[in-house]
């Protein structure tokens, strides 16, 4: 394994990469994969808005994290499926948009 391939977390208050063994130890024993989501009227534009907000850093990579934002029950739905098909013991769901009614609706959706 090379060190690119160990995951890495961006420490934000020095802009150095720092290598997370945490993190690498975690991946190594069980596979976890992460997704973001916003449901609702009119949050999938304030996520998609954070996301690129957010991964500015990546330049044009951005709007491709941003278009990966689900935003309907069938898309998570399909999403939680596809990992758990893969053998994913692991699925984190991020919300992109700030009301605390994310949770809710995302409880009503994997029900």
């Amino acid at each position: 394994m090379t060190r690119r391939s160990l995951p890495f977390a961006l420490n934000r208050a020095s802009l150095n990469i720092v290598p997370r063994l945490d993190t690498f130890l975690l991946v190594a024993i069980s596979p976890v994969a992460a997704g973001y989501f916003a449901l609702g009227d009119g949050n999938a534009d304030t996520g998609a808005e954070y996301l690129r907000h957010y991964y500015a850093f990546t330049g044009p990579f951005a709007e491709k994290i941003a278009a990966g934002n689900l935003t309907s029950p069938g898309a998570i739905t399909d999403f939680i499926r596809g990992y758990e098909d893969a053998g994913c013991d692991e699925l984190v769901l991020f919300p992109t948009a700030s009301s605390i009614e994310q949770v809710d609706r995302l409880a009503e959706v994997i029900g």
